[in-house]
């Protein structure tokens, strides 16, 4: 680790992104207990518009539902990196079907486009 790192380290410490608890030095991301909590989701989730399949990583229930709001409405940016891992984990671990979607976020205008695309065909 680079001085800056552990000084950094040192003023603003790593905290868990589901309950804010310290994190200890071989933790990443999420503390051991909420690691142990959050449980993949085996439902059956709704098929969005425009897609032949969904994979769903967890459900959306506290404390991962109190986390995603302080992330889209507080500013908690630095989540990112901690959803990303979490779903990059769930996408390795579980099986998915050939042309499944598991995130997809695009813009009004973008969608517009994709519609007008399709039905030109």
């Amino acid at each position: 680790m680079l001085l800056w790192e552990a000084l950094l380290e040192l003023l603003y410490p790593s905290k868990c992104v589901l309950c804010g608890k310290l994190l200890d030095g071989n933790e990443t991301n999420l503390c051991g207990s909420c690691r142990r909590a959050l449980q993949p989701f085996t439902g059956k989730a709704n098929k969005p518009a425009l897609t032949s399949s969904v994979t769903v990583a967890y459900a959306y229930e506290d404390p991962l539902r109190q986390s995603l709001l302080r992330y889209k409405f507080q500013g908690r940016s630095y989540y990112a990196g901690a959803y990303g891992a979490m779903l990059g984990g769930t996408q390795v671990a579980g099986s998915t079907t050939e042309g499944s979607v598991s995130s997809a976020a695009m813009s009004r205008s973008t969608r517009a486009k994709r519609l007008r695309s399709l039905s030109i065909q």
